[in-house]
């Protein structure tokens, strides 16, 4: 489910946070990607905050119009 829209990723991350309470090698994988992820996400910060409102809201619009658009479609070819 998690390449589909939806809760499949937040589900994931949920559980491997509760894993890392539990098992070392899951703690330092997600330390090692939260380093590997910080430029990135700096970058797409500065980013966002340098376009103008009216793109913003248009990209937080089509985003999850697009999204339930693509899991329609799953859907309706799944039930083919």
């Amino acid at each position: 489910m998690a390449p589909l829209p939806g809760p499949g990723w937040g589900t994931f991350l949920v559980g491997l946070a509760i894993l890392a309470g539990e098992l070392r090698i899951v703690a330092r994988l997600l330390d090692w990607g939260e380093v590997k992820l910080r430029g990135p996400a700096r970058r797409a910060r500065a980013v966002w905050a340098s376009m103008p409102a009216a793109l913003r809201l248009l990209i937080g619009v089509m985003v999850p119009v697009c999204g339930a658009a693509l899991g329609l479609w799953a859907l309706v070819s799944v039930l083919r």
